[in-house]
């Protein structure tokens, strides 16, 4: 520990790295030119750039890093068995072990070698385009409107209220078994 402390307070005493924001762009330039071999190009919020992908392991319940891991890889769908396997060893091999991860992780094949090591991975989620839709369109004749109370009632007999004045109205709830949209007038 010592040792550790130690090497913290040398860093600090160290001169701190200061980046010229104009050389930025030509440093990018010069590494697709020149490529950096750890670094690959992935996406990012501005386009692309040459980068690592950080993968963390963390202990919920004691909220800690037990594992991490700095890859080349621009997804993160070959990271769910090393990964897991990593925080399993960290957190003292139990019998099984509960994972949570994105989307970004889905892997059948990998999932599968988890469930063999013991470890529960992620199940997958339907995308919305692919769950199944139950939509009943109903027309506009079947709403009734309530002209003291400017508002309509739907087939299953509840207010549909304005949300704007240009007569665009909240959906009507129906039970599980019937399902509606409102029309828009």
């Amino acid at each position: 520990m010592q040792r550790y402390l130690e090497q913290l307070d040398a860093s600090d005493e160290q001169d701190e790295v200061v980046i010229d924001p104009s050389a930025v762009p030509g440093g990018a330039r010069k590494l697709k030119s020149h490529p950096e071999p750890e670094a690959h190009f992935m996406r990012t919020a501005n386009g692309s750039a040459p980068a690592y992908n950080v993968q963390t392991a963390v202990d919920a319940a004691h909220a800690l890093i037990v594992a991490q891991k700095v890859t080349d890889e621009a997804t993160d769908n070959r990271s769910l068995l090393p990964m897991a396997e990593a925080a399993k060893e960290a957190v003292g091999d139990p019998p099984t072990l509960q994972v949570v991860a994105d989307a970004g992780y889905s892997n059948g094949e990998q999932a599968e070698a988890c469930e063999a090591r013991g470890i529960v991975p992620p199940r997958a989620r339907q995308s919305r385009r692919e769950q199944p839709r139950e939509r009943t369109t109903i027309r506009r004749s079947q709403f009734q409107y309530d002209e003291k109370t400017d508002t309509f009632r739907c087939p299953a007999q509840q207010i549909l209220k304005r949300k704007h004045s240009r007569a665009k109205i909240e959906p009507c709830t129906m039970p599980r078994n019937r399902k509606l949209a409102a029309p828009v007038f």
